[in-house]
């Protein structure tokens, strides 16, 4: 029998008493120990207890000694070995269900004498000696799980309440497990209240935490990453950091500011970390989620700042990466402190860091990786301080304000931050789009320019949109117009210090930092001074000369040296603008009033001497070739004439296969982004140069795309990492860090963009020699839409891919073909072998060969949702498309291409498959037409493919481009269910847009000769009208709404004078034009 609780307070009260008459201990002892004999584990048993202990230590304090047993002790320890047992077999499961430990929590407090009216302990001192050595024992630092630990939990407020029966070592390792471990017992008031109570404690507890972290940040990484991997190690270690902070923020007569107490004060460590990939992922991802636990901007400040620490600029140097988004990471650290501490300090760090670089260039042996992310700080700082220099031929101009009709998408302004003052700051922008809903007041989505990765996209109107950089003034002479006081001051220290003393220095390394400092000054203060010898201006300008010198020096030097000519060079191409550790800025060229002609003649003369400069030396070849398209790609927009045209694609075309051999372990994060750089430059400017020139040079941009494409379909994304780092970002705005291998994708998208739109030829001749490779590309998810885009162009492009020369069926279309002609007479089986290899002259054979595969493979459909394989529907579905699209096009072309390639089809059995898979995901609502194709655009930002868009789309197309076939679907194998969803998608989206193209091809047809073509969308009817001699001949076609599901019918009975057998001929011949040979309208009119 279950007894209630105040049953059992009676009885055992009852009990008490009837034993006290007896006036035995021995016999209270006995009853006593019989009551501890049942299951510990048994939640009945430990409530029984529970209410046993309430009742006699609160109303019968001298039970105490007689509770208070070996048996007792022995009961209590396996209740909390057993909580310990749960809590370790548990912990870390998040889809753990929650086992009940409340009645062994209470019982527990109750035996150590928490809850009581006593606050005797009831367990002896050695119990729970013994206690706190097995919660000690296991090494279990968890720091992210949230379970109780229960045990911990009751020692914890037990030594709070009897701090005085517990050893200074015991409170004190508690304390320090508890720290590491985290989760609720370090939430809860207890530690506090122990660490307030013995302030020695509290010192020994910072003295310790601050030693622990500090050894745990300069722990060796390699095992870490190893092992439980660097994210999480820094999350957790962040965790226990902040947790340590909580209480030492208490001590105020702290002489040392929080972030050297937790071990990231030390310079050094951040030094030592530079030469350390690993050691620099630990750091800075410490340092952020550090951060991010303190809710508070000035908090987060106060941490870095604190205490007069000056330990800014070593933590940007080492956040700085000397590949790919150099300072993403100081971007990150900058949102995290709220933007405001490092640019109100920037000018105080820009000087520190000018006094550091000058010490660290001028000692015996330079450190590349310490200099090198300085000079990236230091673009960064005085980026933020001041935003790129942009020189104009007239700086007196007053035409400054724009009329909004003027501004175009993708112009490059000026937008003033204020718009009441018009000296105030004006920052760089793009416009994105023209906005016109509330005409006739323009408005402008722009977006700012500038080193940020994170996009600021702003709304404004065309007043806070100027011409110029800054404001213009009316005056005689230039230099009338004010520079900024730091201007000055930064130009006069930058090329004092660094560049001046060490442009001659001896050191290759040395030379670049000075090359890397000019172009910071050039590209932000703009050499604005006033000239004359000893002026900032005259000192600039002789450095770079001095650059230039060595240049043509080493150039004149015979036998000539490669290395030697590869570096002075890319200190030219530094200085002109094209950083390697600094940001790149276009117009240096014109602010040092670069002429490059000598340089061009130099190495032409070369290619003259040597046929091929960089087969001079293996690897010294191979750098030369970097260096040289670094060149091309910061000259080219000022140096490339009609004259010069070809020798800039002849180099590069020679240059991009010795750059592939120069950095084959960083190809693709250095040499490819490099490669894409020059040929967009290149690009850019030939379109300001004459027709002529263009086609003269097509061939080598050919090439050089097509070597592009190569490098595309070669890339092995295999190594990309799954899981970026910052995995534990809170912030939505910090930007997590994937594999840095696949980062030149976003400069190859904005390749393909551009080329796609204005070099459709160069586009296709590079797609032509890579099919295979691009169509195995569709079956990798990161390069899909790239390959598509690729492919889908060169399928517009309208011409056959083979000759009947070169014509070669591959072995799958062969033995297929084999198949079908097998049993069939002689006439029927050379229809068939014409349709395949008329189709093999327009389809990529690889291209055929998959479509043949499909109808050999299990049915996809419906049964296909589990995403694991969504990229591989998506890749067949991309692949319909293309082949749809060169159906389309060979169709144009002749008419009997569309009915070759469709009898192709149609023996693959491919609508079927196809179908089954757009049908599950397809989305049959009304849309608008251009939303339609969006899913595919190149305009589309997106660059991924979204399955149920890309089915509807593909339900479109096929109906559009092969309606004979979907029409034998829809009646053969539709499922009923769905059929008239499909046919009112038809009504809806499909015919209207068939009978609208097929209007505008007959009045842009030039063909109709006597033939006269009217029509309406409206009354979806066509009428032509023949007109021969004086006879007037005239057929009537109507369109049905559902068009082409249901069949079009014509009227040929309006045509005088032709006998009825005739015109019915001539109605049967266009109905089956239309209605069963994916005919259209046009060609059904010109065949009659």
């Amino acid at each position: 029998m279950v007894m209630n609780i105040e049953s059992l307070e009676i009885l055992f009260r009852l009990l008490y008493l009837t034993l006290r008459d007896i006036n035995s201990d021995e016999t209270i002892t006995c009853v006593w120990q019989q009551c501890l004999q049942g299951d510990p584990s048994k939640e009945a048993t430990l409530n029984t207890l529970i209410v046993a202990l309430r009742v006699l230590t609160s109303e019968f304090e001298d039970l105490i000694s007689i509770l208070s047993c070996s048996t007792f002790d022995d009961f209590a320890s396996k209740v909390a070995q057993y909580t310990e047992d749960v809590y370790h077999k548990h912990v870390g499961y998040y889809d753990r269900h929650d086992v009940p430990i409340d009645s062994e929590l209470k019982f527990l407090q109750l035996s150590v004498g928490l809850k009581t009216q006593t606050n005797q302990p009831i367990v002896r001192q050695e119990t729970i000696n013994i206690w706190i050595q097995n919660v000690l024992i296991s090494n279990f630092e968890y720091g992210i799980y949230k379970e109780r630990h229960i045990l911990l939990e009751v020692l914890l407020s037990f030594a709070r309440s009897h701090l005085e029966n517990l050893s200074k070592e015991a409170a004190f390792n508690l304390i320090m497990y508890a720290w590491k471990q985290g989760g609720p017992c370090w939430e809860s008031n207890d530690i506090r209240d122990i660490l307030e109570l013995d302030g020695s404690l509290r010192h020994e507890f910072l003295l310790s935490y601050s030693g622990t972290l500090s050894s745990e940040i300069e722990c060796d990484c390699s095992q870490i990453v190893e092992t439980v991997g660097i994210d999480l190690y820094s999350y957790l270690w962040a965790d226990r950091a902040f947790r340590a902070l909580e209480i030492s923020h208490q001590a105020s007569d702290s002489a040392i500011g929080p972030i050297t107490y937790v071990g990231l004060g030390n310079s050094e460590i951040w030094m030592s970390a530079m030469s350390s990939p690993s050691k620099c992922d630990m750091l800075y991802l410490s340092l952020i989620y550090l951060l991010e636990k303190y809710a508070d901007f000035y908090d987060r400040k106060s941490f870095i700042t604190g205490k007069g620490s000056n330990i800014v600029i070593y933590i940007l140097m080492t956040l700085a990466c000397t590949e790919g988004q150099k300072t993403r990471r100081c971007f990150n650290l900058l949102h995290i402190l709220g933007g405001d501490l490092i640019k109100e300090s920037a000018e105080t760090f820009i000087f520190e860091l000018i006094d550091f670089l000058s010490l660290s260039l001028n000692v015996q042996i330079v450190r590349k990786s310490v200099v090198t992310r300085a000079c990236i700080v230091l673009d960064w700082l005085v980026g933020i301080t001041l935003p790129k220099f942009i020189p104009t031929l007239d700086l007196t101009i007053l035409e400054d304000d724009l009329n909004q009709i003027d501004i175009k998408e993708g112009d490059e302004l000026w937008y003033l931050t204020n718009g009441e003052n018009l000296n105030s700051e004006r920052k760089r922008v793009r416009v994105l789009k023209v906005h016109t809903d509330d005409f006739p007041n323009l408005y402008f989505s722009v977006e700012l320019l500038s080193n940020d990765s994170q996009a600021d996209i702003k709304q404004t109107i065309a007043s806070r949109l100027k011409r110029n950089q800054r404001k213009a003034i009316q005056s005689d002479s230039a230099s009338e117009i004010s520079v900024n006081p730091l201007i000055v001051k930064l130009e006069t220290s930058l090329i004092s210090k660094l560049v001046k003393p060490f442009v001659k220095a001896t050191s290759d390394e040395v030379i670049r930092v000075a090359a890397e400092v000019l172009n910071i000054t050039v590209s932000h203060c703009g050499l604005q001074g006033s000239g004359g010898i000893g002026t900032t201006r005259f000192e600039a300008f002789q450095a770079f000369s001095t650059i230039e010198q060595g240049l043509r020096v080493a150039l004149s030097e015979i036998p000539r040296n490669l290395t030697k000519i590869s570096n002075y060079l890319d200190c030219f191409t530094i200085s002109l603008g094209y950083g390697l550790s600094t940001s790149m800025s276009k117009h240096s060229c014109q602010i040092l009033q670069c002429n490059a002609d000598w340089l061009i003649k130099e190495l032409q003369q070369i290619l003259i001497d040597t046929g091929d400069m960089f087969d001079m030396g293996a690897d010294e070849g191979n750098s030369l070739a970097l260096s040289l398209v670094r060149w091309l790609t910061i000259t080219a927009p000022v140096s490339m004439t009609i004259d010069n045209a070809s020798f800039f694609w002849d180099l590069i075309r020679t240059a991009i296969p010795s750059t592939i051999k120069a950095d084959r372990v960083l190809f693709y994060s250095t040499s490819v982004p490099l490669i894409l750089d020059a040929i967009l430059e290149l690009n850019n400017r030939m379109q300001f140069l004459p027709q002529d020139i263009k086609s003269a040079n097509i061939s080598s941009e050919q090439i050089c795309t097509s070597m592009l494409f190569k490098m595309f379909v070669e890339w092995d994304d295999s190594t990309t990492s799954s899981h970026p780092l910052g995995e534990y970002f809170i912030d939505d705005n910090l930007v997590q860090e994937h594999d840095s291998s696949s980062s030149w994708l976003f400069l190859f998208q904005r390749f393909l963009r551009e080329q796609i739109t204005n070099n459709l030829d160069v586009v296709t001749y590079g797609a032509r020699t890579h099919f295979d490779g691009l169509l195995r590309c569709l079956s990798i998810q990161e390069k899909q839409w790239y390959a598509f885009q690729i492919l889908f162009c060169s399928a517009r492009k309208g011409s056959a891919l083979y000759s009947d020369d070169n014509l070669e069926l591959s072995e799958t279309t062969q033995n297929l073909l084999c198949k079908w002609m097998d049993g069939k007479d002689e006439e029927e089986a050379q229809e068939i072998e014409e349709d395949v290899f008329s189709t093999a002259k327009w389809l990529p054979h690889s291209l055929m060969s998959c479509i043949e595969s499909w109808d050999s493979q299990p049915a996809a459909g419906a049964n296909a949702e589990d995403s694991t394989h969504e990229h591989i529907l998506v890749e067949k579905l991309l692949q319909w498309i293309i082949c749809l699209e060169y159906l389309d096009s060979a169709g144009k072309i002749d008419m009997r291409n569309r009915s070759h390639i469709t009898s192709y089809i149609d023996k693959t059995n491919a609508i079927k498959d196809i179908f089954d898979i757009a049908m599950s995901f397809a989305t049959f609502s009304k849309q608008d037409q251009c939303a339609l194709f969006d899913c595919i655009t190149i305009s589309n930002k997106k660059t991924y493919f979204s399955l149920s868009e890309l089915s509807t789309l593909v339900i479109f197309r096929s109906i559009e481009s092969i309606p004979t076939l979907c029409k034998v679907w829809w009646n053969d194998y539709c499922p009923r269910s769905l059929s008239g969803q499909v046919s009112k998608f038809v009504e809806s989206m499909v015919a209207p847009e068939i009978l609208k193209r097929e209007l505008e091809r007959i009045d842009e047809s030039a063909d109709l000769g006597e033939l006269s073509v009217s029509g309406s969308c409206v009354s979806r009817e066509v009428v032509a009208t023949y007109m021969q001699d004086e006879c007037k001949l005239s057929v009537l076609i109507r369109v049905p709404p559902s068009f082409p599901l249901r069949n079009a019918e014509v009227d040929c009975q309006k045509t005088l004078g032709i006998s009825e057998k005739r015109w019915r001929f001539w109605s049967l011949q266009i109905m089956r034009m239309l209605n069963s040979q994916d005919g259209s309208i046009l060609d059904a009119l010109l065949l009659w």
